[in-house]
Parts: structure tokens; sequence; C-alpha cells
């Protein structure tokens, strides 16, 4: 198993999501996960260990990005004098946990990346002051300070190539970074990093006894960037998402009261993302596998955050997977049509019944009917497709009595977003 590149930080890291060997953690909101005060620092560092103490061997370097002591100052200044003073106390706070990691932590490798340029004269200011006190800190520790600020910036500021919205950098940051990265900790990264054709596909929420952890993936907007004086909203970062496990909701709610199977395996699962709903739902066997190797290496190294080892994931081939009786597979409308005939094959020869997003209804029934399955019907619509359930004949009862069920409350929610676009009252 290849040891992705950790980077651990607030909002900057959701543009780091499109390699495919980076690990991009989202500890929390900059406002909270900064410098600025003892509990603010605590929580960073409560986090920092947490993540390294579940990863244990699979961590070799962490880099930080940690904007939050600049970007609040600034906003809510209070004269130069008095920011000063905040900026020094809080890049103390950082100095102090920078100068203890090596003994804390002597098997990983820190890395600290400089705050990102922001759009304004005074982040400017403050942010070329932090960053000069927080590169000689570094130095005299021996860690490694990636500084990529010249080649994004215009006159010292966030430059439009690499600017996300009003404050945020974009994905065409991680290139220049992960080629500074390299020189700096002399390794050549090529070969761990890609930075086309990938993504995190899932935005993944990890709750910890430390607070909550997240991937952004799941981006929407041509990979995080906006025209000018858009605003971005968070809601459509995980929309694709948050319609997956409502869907998933419908489904499990549906074998338990129809079926009453109890076992579950996630076809095409990318990093694990229904896997780890699923059982978030309910405590039930389950399983994934997908054909991306690099995928399944990340939704192991995702299960330890977890803390779900008794999950098992596995790059497919025909012979080194079992199946559970329950198949749900929302990414195989993406395979082309052999490759789907192969696995709903498969499925029918391992599973008692599956369930699978389509965007061609009636190509899928035939082929799935032609896979052996006696009971192909519409469960419910899922964004610009549909799910269909497929059965075998012994099921058809439990099935066709449902009338092709439909989730009440996806079904109210697309309603209220129409009424919402055509601005009718609710």
């Amino acid at each position: 198993m290849s040891n992705p590149i950790y980077i651990l930080g607030d909002s900057h890291i959701r543009a780091f999501s499109f390699a495919n060997q980076i690990m991009p953690i989202f500890i929390g909101p900059a406002a909270f996960n900064n410098f600025l005060s003892e509990r603010n620092a605590l929580m960073v560092i409560n986090k920092i260990d947490h993540l390294i103490c579940s990863l244990e061997s699979d961590l070799k370097e962490l880099i930080l990005i940690i904007s939050g002591d600049v970007i609040h100052v600034s906003r809510k200044s209070e004269g130069k004098e008095k920011d000063l003073i905040k900026l020094d106390a809080a890049i103390k706070r950082y100095s102090e946990f920078i100068d203890k990691f090596h003994v804390s932590y002597p098997n990983v490798k820190l890395v600290v990346g400089a705050v990102f340029p922001g759009c304004t004269d005074m982040y400017l200011q403050y942010e070329l002051y932090y960053n000069e006190r927080l590169q000689n800190i570094c130095h005299n520790v021996a860690v490694p300070f990636i500084n990529v600020n010249t080649v994004i910036t215009t006159d010292g500021k966030l430059d439009f190539p690499f600017k996300a919205d009003f404050a945020h950098v974009n994905y065409r940051v991680v290139k220049p970074f992960l080629e500074l990265l390299s020189e700096n900790i002399n390794a050549n990264l090529e070969d761990r990093c890609y930075y086309n054709d990938f993504r995190w596909e899932y935005v993944y929420n990890i709750e910890t006894k430390v607070g909550p952890l997240k991937i952004w993936g799941d981006i929407y907007r041509d990979q995080l960037i906006l025209e000018e004086e858009q605003i971005l909203l968070l809601s459509e970062f995980q929309k694709r998402s948050l319609e997956y496990v409502s869907a998933l909701t419908g489904i499990m709610d549906f074998v338990g009261d129809k079926l009453t199977l109890s076992s579950y395996t996630v076809g095409n699962c990318k990093e694990g993302f229904l896997v780890f709903e699923i059982k978030k739902i309910l405590d039930v066997d389950v399983n994934g596998f997908d054909l991306n190797l690099t995928r399944i290496e990340r939704a192991e190294q995702l299960k330890k955050l977890y803390n779900l080892n008794s999950v098992q994931f596995c790059e497919y081939t025909s012979d080194n997977f079992e199946f559970n009786k329950v198949i749900i597979d929302f990414e195989i409308y993406r395979l082309n049509s052999d490759l789907k005939q192969i696995l709903f094959n498969k499925y029918f020869e391992n599973g008692d019944c599956c369930f699978i997003r389509s965007v061609s209804f009636k190509s899928d029934k035939r082929m799935l009917e032609k896979a052996g399955f006696k009971v192909v019907i519409h469960f419910e619509k899922l964004l610009e497709s549909v799910i269909i359930i497929a059965a075998r004949e012994r099921y058809r009862t439990e099935i066709e009595k449902t009338n092709q069920i439909s989730n009440p409350a996806l079904v109210n929610k697309i309603k209220n977003r129409i009424a919402r676009l055509i601005k009718e009252p609710q």
C-alpha cells in the first residue's frame, strides 16, 4: 500500500482534493481552529494527535496549513498595535507546538505551509508579517517551510488563476505546492501524485473524540473556481453526498422491513463513502470493492480514522471478493456496457438483490434480466437518474407490493428546490 501525503488544515484544504495521493484533512473552520487562544490551539493539537495515533505507521509526512490567525485578526482588526500583539501570541503558541513535534512524533516528518495569500491590503500586511516569523521558526528547528505565495499572487494578492472565491485558493495550487514540497523534503513526488482526472468523490464527515474531521470531495462549479463576485455556498459542496445518503437510508429501511437481510456489499465503492454511511445507520456486515486500487488504499486509511476495522475493502477481481446478500452500486452507471454486464452477472451469482443507480432504465433492465434477475423495477429517483431494485424470483411478492417505493423526504426536498427556483411561496 502506498502512503499518501496528509495535508491538514482549515478551509483552504479543499483545494487539495484533486491529487490521488493526497489525504486532505479539514479540521474545521479557521475561526476556531487556530492559535489565537490557548483553547483553540489545544483543539488543533488534539486533532493532530488523534490523526497521528489513528494512522500509526501509515502516516510518514504531515503538512500543516493553518490560516486562521491571520485572516481573523485582519477581519476583526482592533488597530495595528493590538493586532500584532495577537499575531505574536499566536506565533508563539504555534512555535511551541513545532518545537515539541519531533519529540512527540519522531517517526512523522512535519512540514509547515505558509499562510496562503488573501485579497486585501490589511491581510497582505499581516500575512507577510506572520509568514516571515513562521519561516524563521521552522528554519531554526529544521522543519521544511513551503511558501508558494510568490507563484500564485500579483502584487502580493491572490491571483485569479489560483483563486476560488473571495478568500480561498483553488485546485491549481496543488502542482506548484507539490513541486516546492518535493524540493524541500528531498523526494520525487511525481510518482505519488497526479494532478489530472482525479477527485475525491464524496464529502466524508468523520466524528472523533476530539471533534469532527472532514474530507471535502463532491466539489462543484469547475473544481472550485467561481467568477468574480460569486458567493461560495457550502451547501452546494455536498449536494451529491447528501442525496446518496438519503437514498441509502430509504434502501436500508426497505431491506430491513421487506427482505430482512443484514449484510451489504457496496460495488464501485470509491473511497468507501457508502460503506461508512451504512455503518453509521446500522451495525451490519458490510464490505466494498472498487476497480481502482488507489481508491481502495484511501478507503483503508479512512477506516482507521472512522475506527471501523471490521469493514473490508478490496480491489475487484473475479475470484478474490466475497459478496454479501444486498449489493448497492451507485457508480456502475459510469462503466461501459461490457463491464456492467460482467458485474451484473456477478451480482446475480452472489447476491439476493441489488440496488443500481441507472441513467438508462430500459437498457439496464435488459442487462439485469439477462444476468438472471426476475424482478427489476424502479425504486426511487436520485439526482438525474433512477435507482433500480433487481432481485431473485423468491422476493417478487415483497418487492412488487412496494409499488416502486419513493423516499418521501427526498421527494419533498426536490419539490422545495423547484419551488425556490420558480420563486413560488412555500
